[in-house]
């Protein structure tokens, strides 16, 4: 195997395990991390192809931080989550990012139940959901406001979705 894929591949896993790591730890994921992902993921493909591999990465950093910055700009994610997930962008391209995303959305989706339903049980995770789409339950004893709500880490997340479309590759 070349030179170029195996950089590519320990930068893949070092970004993830570095990010997921730090988000579960300090539900954060720093700066150090994302941009020097970024930065590193263009010098590598820019060394590889040339200026097609530096537009190929920086193709995927654009449609990677695109693609999460509407839901940080509505307070859904942080900032981290999105910067993350261009990093990703820069070393799987433009295409595949869109497979992370896809992937990440679904794997995130369930662990959002998943931690609702182990926060606040079935019922309240029920008329939450309800209450979300803007359907009232009459007679409630409780209203969604009075939860408090579980904190998800996106982190890990996006790391299933990378890891998914780097081995399915």
């Amino acid at each position: 195997m070349a030179m170029g894929p195996n950089v590519l591949n320990l930068l893949m896993g070092c970004l993830v395990i570095l990010a997921s790591v730090s988000d579960i730890a300090t539900k954060t994921i720093p700066n150090w991390i994302t941009l020097s992902g970024m930065a590193t993921a263009v010098m590598v493909h820019t060394a590889m192809r040339g200026a097609e591999g530096c537009l190929f990465s920086l193709g995927g950093i654009a449609v990677g931080i695109s693609l999460l910055l509407p839901v940080y700009v509505f307070g859904g994610i942080g900032a981290g989550d999105v910067k993350l997930l261009g990093a990703i962008g820069g070393i799987v391209g433009p295409r595949d990012v869109l497979g992370v995303f896809a992937i990440a959305c679904l794997v995130g989706g369930l662990y959002g139940v998943t931690v609702l339903l182990r926060h606040q049980g079935l019922k309240k995770t029920f008329l939450v959901l309800l209450d979300r789409v803007h359907v009232r339950y009459k007679n409630a004893e409780w209203s969604a406001a009075d939860l408090s709500p579980p904190t998800l880490r996106y982190g890990p997340v996006l790391a299933v979705g990378a890891l998914a479309v780097w081995h399915w590759r």
